[in-house]
């Protein structure tokens, strides 16, 4: 299962000012994110691979992956 949840904290700018040529993202904003299961093969150097079993953290500052066990 592939599961992604956000708080609104994370924004496109950067996103935004490494492709400004593509008009897709020059629509999103500050606020918008994009948690996928494949890398956009379109926008090379934004895809980060998190390793199966592993939750993710997105918050400001350094990210955090942990291991993920659910609960039987």
């Amino acid at each position: 299962m592939t599961v992604g949840v956000s708080d609104g904290e994370r924004d496109a700018h950067d996103v935004r000012l490494l492709y400004p040529e593509n008009q897709r993202l020059q629509h999103l904003s500050d606020e918008a994110g994009a948690i996928v299961s494949e890398p956009l093969a379109d926008l090379p150097g934004i895809w980060r691979e998190v390793a199966p079993s592993t939750a993710l953290i997105v918050q400001p500052g350094a990210d955090e992956e942990l291991a993920f066990t659910p609960r039987c």
